[in-house]
């Protein structure tokens, strides 16, 4: 779809497909073994604002396990000091904001998942 990658083939006989949405957004993720067996997915859901809200995964964890999971909105980044930060974009550790945190363009956020109930 507009010259965006749909499938990768690794030299250990994995691979990987993609699928976008009509807006170029990733809809889903999908790792398969070299047989073809599911080794590991994950779908995103947008919001109306286009950002990504919630990542499928999260959701069916929380099912399978029967326990309520958080999860990021988007990427993690780790800091040396153990700072945890929710951001599509790389902080900004040099420019800080006025309570001393790394300025980001697109902070991101922590999600709620519940298991549906039986």
């Amino acid at each position: 779809m507009n010259g965006r990658e749909t499938e990768r083939h690794f030299g250990n006989g994995t691979s990987e497909a993609t699928l976008y949405d009509n807006a170029g957004r990733t809809i889903v993720k999908a790792q398969n073994s070299e047989r073809g067996e599911l080794l590991c997915g994950e779908g995103y859901l947008y919001g109306e604002d286009g950002k990504r809200t919630a990542t499928v995964f999260a959701h069916a964890l929380a099912n399978e396990l029967g326990v309520a999971v958080w999860a990021p909105s988007t990427y993690v980044h780790i800091c040396n000091d153990g700072e945890i930060i929710i951001a599509k974009d790389d902080p900004d550790f040099e420019n800080r904001d006025e309570y001393g945190e790394p300025t980001v363009k697109e902070p991101g956020e922590w999600i709620y998942f519940e298991p549906e109930k039986k």
